[in-house]
């Protein structure tokens, strides 16, 4: 059954595009993949936007409401990948929570009676692009604190930037010039048995804060 929509209408010859749920779905969207994984490339944009990329274009085919949510959902089902420790790829409460308020505030703006046909090619591009920047700024973002991470473990473990070199057989290496610790890197079998170490001892840690957030939510 249709969900009955709460329409708020806009000011009649508004730009749809500036309407403030716009901002409201994408942000929805943008927050379900943030959680949301796949064993599949994120490489491309294809890749990043996931089951919202399918969804937006089920949308523009006129597909509202549940139904498109539940088109998401069996998406999802279908591509996500189990995080550690699970074996469902079922969908979460609070994915389900992100996707249900993207596709309602959504569709409460293409159905907006001031909302003209032509309008929700428009709506749809606007939503895509501003749910593809939020990943893209959200991603440098952790770049950056992923790579702070990995320098003060280094800085645990060695005195000096000289010390950090020598153990790399990399001169050339500082505090500030060092590889993001990803489980690719395969330049310095040093630098790269390094970064395995580090990697698994943040596996444990991330785990163990995981066990302990359900054990304070029990």
């Amino acid at each position: 059954m249709i969900r009955a929509l709460i329409v708020v209408k806009r000011k009649q010859g508004s730009d749809p595009t500036k309407d403030a749920r716009l901002q409201e779905a994408a942000e929805a969207f943008a927050r379900y993949l943030h959680s949301f994984r796949t064993e599949k490339s994120k490489e491309s944009k294809h890749g990043k936007m996931g089951p919202i990329g399918k969804l937006l274009s089920r949308m523009r085919s006129g597909k509202r409401g549940d139904q498109v949510l539940g088109e998401a959902i069996r998406i999802h089902e279908m591509t996500a990948k189990p995080f550690e420790g699970q074996k469902s790829t079922s969908i979460t409460v609070e994915q389900f929570n992100s996707l249900k308020e993207g596709v309602f505030k959504l569709t409460e703006v293409l159905d907006d009676p001031n909302t003209s046909p032509a309008d929700h090619k428009r709506i749809l591009e606007t939503v895509d692009a501003v749910i593809y920047f939020r990943l893209e700024k959200a991603r440098k973002e952790n770049l950056v604190k992923g790579l702070e991470r990995f320098r003060a473990y280094l800085q645990t473990k060695y005195d000096t930037p000289e010390e950090l070199a020598e153990a790399w057989d990399d001169t050339s290496v500082t505090w500030e010039k060092i590889p993001f610790p990803t489980s690719k890197y395969d330049k310095n079998p040093k630098i790269k048995a390094e970064i395995a170490e580090y990697l698994a001892k943040l596996k444990e840690v991330l785990l163990e804060e995981d066990m302990d957030e359900e054990d304070t939510q029990a």
